[in-house]
Parts: C-alpha cells; sequence; structure tokens
C-alpha cells in the first residue's frame, strides 16, 4: 500500500566544515509542531552506516504532547518515487505507552544508525531515495517532515 502522506518536497543542501548534510525544516501536520529530518551524509555506500535525526519541536504558543512507544516516539521512512521502501511500522517497538508534553520551544531529538536496508532487511538497491522524519501528536494522525533525498551507490 501506498501512504497518502507523500508531500512535495523541500529540499536544502548544507555544506559544513567539508561534510555535506542534508536538511531539510517545516511539517506537513499542525502548525505547532515543526518535524526535520537530517543524514548526516548525501550519498550512502552499501555497506556503510549512516546515522539519520529526527527532530519535533513545538513552534506553537501552547504545550503539545507527542504519543507513541518510548523506542518509537520519532522515527524515520525511506521512499522511492511513489513506493515505501523503509517503513517504521514495521520495526520492534516497546509496548509502553508515552506521552512527551512538548512546550513552546521545546525540543524532542532522535538518532538512528541506518545501512540503507529496507523493510524486509536487504540492502537497498542503488539509486535516488528519499527519507522523512515522522512522529505523532496526540489527537491527531502521523506529523512528517519535508523529505530529503538521499543517494545509494
Amino acid at each position: 500500500a501506498v501512504s497518502t502522506m507523500h508531500n512535495p518536497v523541500i529540499r536544502r543542501l548544507i555544506s559544513l566544515t567539508g561534510a555535506t548534510v542534508l536538511l531539510a525544516c517545516g511539517t506537513t501536520g499542525p502548525p505547532d509542531l515543526a518535524i526535520r529530518v537530517t543524514l548526516d551524509r548525501g550519498v550512502l555506500v552499501r555497506g556503510d552506516t549512516m546515522t539519520v535525526t529526527v527532530t519535533a519541536t513545538n513552534v506553537g504558543a501552547r504545550t503539545i504532547t507527542l504519543v507513541g512507544s518510548s523506542s518509537c516516539l520519532l522515527e524515520f521512512e525511506v521512499w522511492r518515487g511513489p513506493e515505501l521502501v523503509q517503513d517504521p511500522s514495521a520495526r520492534l517497538c516497546t509496548m509502553d505507552l508515552l506521552l512527551l508534553p512538548l512546550s513552546p520551544g521545546e525540543t524532542e531529538v532522535r538518532h538512528f544508525k541506518w545501512r540503507g536496508t529496507g523493510t524486509d532487511g536487504q540492502a537497498l538497491a542503488p539509486g535516488s531515495y528519499e527519507v522523512r522524519g515522522i512522529s505523532r501528536l496526540e489527537g491527531s494522525g502521523p506529523v512528517a517532515s519535508p523529505m530529503v533525498v538521499l543517494e545509494i551507490g
């Protein structure tokens, strides 16, 4: 099944001290929650590991609450065109339910080590992919960051 959450892409390429970092800011959900995904590199060589960072920030004037298990409060997806190739719902999450209040201006960050594998655990084929961060806001559905481009070589 193809998710209807695949949205237009906002992309920014920033070069910091010789390392290329892709950054996406904003949200496709409620205006009080901004989800951002960053990759520690724009090209992943097959067999290497990269860090995917997902950040949720309360950009509103009231306290909001993230909801999910403590191990899956923030997640990421990988898409190749309309196909979801790394689905976070296939990950094993703890069975606890966490309600995490975020005051205005407060941020929650999660870092993931990823080896360029699909939901099935197999290495993804070389090519262009898009990555986005996901979180869930209490009383609402999933909130996603804009897509960030990743090349697997």
